[in-house]
């Protein structure tokens, strides 16, 4: 039986991003966990390692959003996913908006339990700088951005291979100055992020605190 979870990890509560989760899974009645992490001392594999011990716990279907990520349509259902892509990792292609962007955006990410879905987590938390760097595809991947993202694009081609689907933007983890509105999330990954929660807010008409 599937067992199926919304997850948000991160090292203190920035946003408030909680709130619009939670009116999203109450809607669909699904399972939402907003985990602040003190135990884990390197804050870029908060979500790595919340993502596996929910795999642990049984869990065998994650959604797992960034803090800086809001769900902006509350009649999507995200599980519709699960049924259209049968990779154990869907994830949105990065926008075009600078020079050869990241293979896909991992703030938004579905993955599908599995012994390999397990190995390329594992994978991309033993990955050092060094390994980074030597391996490191610029044609292919993109340009390296971040600590935790790079390491899970590299590993999923590694480990994951053709378990891996990357749906073309917006797919399901849009922006806000190109804001789609056929785009389920919106995800504010610049800086000055509270600053442009509210342009957004301003801009769209939608309050991502209430939803409907």
């Amino acid at each position: 039986m599937d067992k199926f979870l919304i997850l948000c990890a991160a090292d203190k509560n920035r946003f408030d991003a909680y709130i619009n989760h939670e009116l999203y899974a109450n809607k669909h009645q699904l399972q939402y966990s907003f985990q602040i992490r003190k135990d884990i001392p390197n804050k870029s594999f908060i979500k790595i390692i919340s993502i596996l011990e929910a795999f642990d716990l049984g869990y065998n279907k994650i959604l797992c959003l960034d803090d800086d990520a809001f769900f902006v349509d509350l009649n999507w259902h995200c599980l519709e996913i699960f049924t259209k892509y049968k990779e154990l990792l869907v994830v949105t292609k990065s926008p075009r908006k600078m020079k050869n962007p990241p293979l896909f955006n991992a703030g938004v990410m579905f993955l599908r339990k599995s012994r390999k879905t397990e190995e390329f987590l594992k994978r991309s938390l033993r990955t050092t700088q060094k390994e980074l760097a030597d391996q490191w595809n610029r044609d292919k991947f993109g340009i390296m951005s971040g600590v935790e993202q790079p390491r899970l694009i590299l590993q999923s081609f590694k480990v994951l291979k053709d378990d891996v689907k990357v749906v073309d933007y917006p797919g399901f983890n849009g922006r806000r100055k190109n804001f789609a509105f056929n785009a389920p999330i919106v995800h504010f990954v610049s800086r000055n992020k509270e600053v442009n929660i509210q342009k957004f807010q301003k801009k769209t008409g939608i309050n991502l605190y209430e939803l409907g």
